[in-house]
């Protein structure tokens, strides 16, 4: 009698083995997620989803006026861009989200700077998936990956409340 055991692998990636790229940290990613390609799918294209029309929106918020709204987009990319090792458009996305809590009017020079590292960062984001495809197998078998993912926006969530809290105590100063 001939048994045959078939294992889904996932694929792994080790963090040196990860492109160098300008503006997200693969290497650090991987290590964050322990090289499980899947997951670091998800984070890229969650962060592809949530941010790709994110410079469009501020602009137009900052034009209208609308500061609360341009406030919110720069702290979210600024966070998003820790999370990924982006320094480049996370010190690009805070500059802009201290200017908007001064009260300070946002030069164009610094969207167009926040502009230009934020497309760069989506580009490498959308390359690093068109390199990486998942096996058609492991589309199906996400459910250890997703309790990671979630976890990880968790994690997230709860550093967006701290910060924002910690923001509403310093403006009461």
């Amino acid at each position: 009698t001939t048994s045959h055991h078939t294992d889904v692998v996932n694929p792994v990636i080790s963090s040196s083995s990860v492109p160098e790229t300008c503006c997200i940290n693969l290497s650090r990613i991987a290590l964050m997620t322990n090289g499980q390609v899947e997951v670091m799918h998800r984070i890229l294209s969650q962060f592809i989803e949530h941010h790709e029309h994110d410079s469009e929106r501020l602009a137009a918020n900052i034009e209208a006026k609308d500061l609360g709204s341009a406030f919110h987009i720069a702290h979210s990319i600024k966070g998003s861009a820790g999370q990924l090792g982006a320094t480049d458009l996370q010190n690009h996305a805070r500059l802009i989200e201290t200017t908007l809590r001064n009260d300070q009017m946002v030069e164009q020079a610094d969207i167009a700077k926040l502009s230009k590292s934020l497309l760069m960062a989506l580009d490498e984001a959308k390359d690093w998936l068109k390199e990486q495809p998942l096996p058609a197998t492991q589309e199906n078998s996400k459910r250890g990956s997703d309790d990671l993912l979630e976890s990880f926006h968790h994690l997230d969530a709860l550093l967006e409340a701290v910060d924002g809290q910690a923001l509403d105590y310093a403006a009461g100063l």
